[in-house]
């Protein structure tokens, strides 16, 4: 009879897998152990701590083995950190842990036999990427101000300099405003319950121009008490074209409130994309790596261009017109739907600022306007949150019958969920293709663009 795990035992494991948050997964027998910087091909001495549902959490105790998938995490803030999940591996173990989770969810929660092409990743921005930091802030008992990233699975601020998958013209910024901050009496504190005042700082650059939007959001609606640190940074930084302040004053998580103002300068960057001009204020949404966005813009082009130039297109949760925008610089009509008003106000000034006059956006949810939009002479451009689409969404695409549907998703789990329901449950579309991009590297999340047709293409 085979023992069961318990609580303290020692077992000696090989890491086999990693799974999301980047733990290193091992199995004994039947029981399956998620452990903390475990790297698949070492083989160590592990404790288990608790079982949670049917997995073990357990920590190393000893190495046996090492691998050579494991590399030294360059930043030296990785061991408290949460958001750099997988930086203890090497780049190439990096790209082939997401493929090969991206073939197995496809194929276990999609139910899809397929093989995506290899991701497309730039070795020479597998750091640096980042084109937008928020960090939570407080002030200490003593004064001092923590400023950084959550600790793991905390709320505990772990004070950063800098961040190794920032733009380091932001990196250059966040010692310099902490210390400025720190100098005044601002009170700081990312809980609204706790204290009132600043809770999170906003830098967004602009990669291509240079351009940096700070953004202060707060809890008190008070411009005078920001307004002296405003006029210092833009008078010291001529890459800063403005600073604002937006008003949070909601308990919980959510960083930024509906209310924002310039406090100097103007509330959005320029940058360039696609050899577009676009507008980004520090509410909308854009693509947090550029130079794979853009090649996400080129593929998706000269795909249409190539298989859909009889058919309109239908972007949906079209943002600030990322894709919009270049499909209707190339002849297409676009109709854009999106749900938050500060993106429909950048994209529409996009539409002005580019000449552009074959396109229009509507302010609204995808669910209640894609029905008066969507026909079967129509191109669907989908490009949902992390959560994926929503069952009603999905039934009116399967209603209205879309002759070609291009969807972008950050999730591999809810993009086969979806496929799933497109592909194999309706048997009304295939999969024409499917090219994963490594946006967020040294993360476990993975984008990921696929073509469907109507099966009677």
């Amino acid at each position: 009879m085979i023992k069961r795990a318990s609580e303290g035992d020692i077992l000696k494991l090989t890491c086999i897998d990693i799974d999301q948050n980047g733990y290193g997964i091992a199995k004994s027998g039947s029981e399956v152990i998620s452990v903390y910087n475990f790297v698949p091909g070492e083989i160590s001495l592990v404790k288990l701590l608790y079982r949670k549902s049917s997995i073990w959490k357990g920590i190393k105790i000893r190495n046996f083995i090492g691998s050579d998938n494991r590399q030294d995490p360059p930043c030296n803030y990785s061991s408290e950190c949460g958001g750099c999940t997988i930086q203890h591996l090497t780049y190439q173990a990096q790209i082939k842990y997401k493929y090969k989770n991206l073939c197995e969810v496809m194929k276990r929660i999609g139910k899809v036999d397929i093989n995506p092409n290899p991701v497309l990743f730039d070795t020479g921005l597998s750091f640096g990427y980042r084109n937008r930091a928020i960090l939570p802030i407080s002030r200490d008992v003593e004064g001092l101000i923590r400023m950084g990233y959550y600790k793991v699975n905390s709320h505990i601020i772990v004070p950063i300099d800098s961040c190794n998958v920032l733009d380091n013209r932001i990196n250059e910024k966040i010692l310099i405003i902490k210390k400025d901050i720190e100098k005044t009496n601002i009170s700081a504190s990312p809980d609204n319950m706790k204290q009132k005042g600043l809770r999170h700082i906003a830098i967004r650059i602009a990669p291509k121009s240079g351009e940096i939007l700070i953004t202060l959001v707060s809890s008190l609606y008070d411009p005078k008490v920001y307004k002296a640190l405003a006029q210092k940074w833009y008078r010291a930084w001529d890459s800063v074209v403005g600073v604002t302040l937006n008003i949070n004053q909601t308990s919980g998580n959510k960083i930024f409130g509906s209310k924002s103002l310039a406090l100097v300068g103007r509330n959005n960057i320029v940058e360039q994309f696609f050899g577009l001009n676009f507008t980004i204020n520090s509410l909308s949404f854009f693509q947090i790596n550029y130079s794979q966005a853009e090649r996400v813009a080129n593929l998706l082009v000269n795909w249409a261009h190539k298989n859909c130039r009889e058919l309109k297109v239908i972007d949906a949760y079209c943002g600030i017109g990322t894709f919009s925008l270049p499909l209707a610089s190339i002849g297409f009509q676009v109709i854009g739907i999106e749900v938050s008003k500060e993106c429909i106000q950048n994209a529409n000034e996009n539409l002005i600022l580019n000449s552009i006059s074959n396109c229009r956006f509507i302010y609204g949810s995808v669910d209640c306007y894609l029905d008066q939009y969507l026909d079967n002479d129509s191109l669907l451009l989908l490009d949902p949150p992390r959560k994926g689409l929503d069952r009603s969404v999905i039934n009116i695409i399967l209603d209205k019958r879309p002759r070609r549907i291009a969807y972008l998703s950050c999730s591999p789990g809810t993009l086969a969920r979806d496929l799933e329901l497109l592909v194999n449950s309706s048997t009304l579309y295939k999969i024409d293709f499917v090219q994963p991009f490594d946006f967020f590297p040294q993360t476990t999340h993975l984008e990921c663009l696929v073509f469907l047709s109507t099966t009677n293409s």
